[in-house]
């Protein structure tokens, strides 16, 4: 009879996921709660850092318009116009932030600190 390649079995070593967030075969459960937390952290900083730098490439851009506007007042009511929601969006950006700490104040939680939340979580 045939022996079929798919048949034979292969070894290929230990799977234990995508980088150091990923790797965790042989850790404690403190350990992996803590990276996980480190990770969520990590994104929300990310993404405030983001939304600020969005924030001072649109005033840019927005200041570029005004100023080559030459007269147009269309040209020159989309600047003032992108100008507004630019203050308007990052205005929301620190409102939320600002929004979930008093919330977390007034629950007793430090929801802005993720790995506070996830010990009371462990099991």
């Amino acid at each position: 009879m045939f022996k079929l390649l798919a048949s034979t079995p292969i070894n290929i070593g230990r799977i234990g996921g995508i980088g150091k967030l990923g790797d965790t075969l042989n850790e404690t459960p403190s350990t992996i709660f803590t990276r996980i937390a480190r990770f969520f952290s990590n994104i929300i900083g990310l993404l405030t850092l983001a939304a600020g730098l969005w924030f001072i490439i649109q005033i840019f851009i927005a200041g570029y318009n005004w100023i080559s506007a030459g007269g147009d007042k269309q040209q020159l009511q989309l600047a003032q116009k992108k100008i507004t929601n630019s203050i308007m969006g990052l205005f929301i950006v620190v409102a939320a932030y600002t929004f979930i700490g008093i919330i977390g104040l007034f629950l007793g939680l430090n929801i802005l600190n993720i790995e506070i939340i996830l010990a009371l979580l462990k099991p």
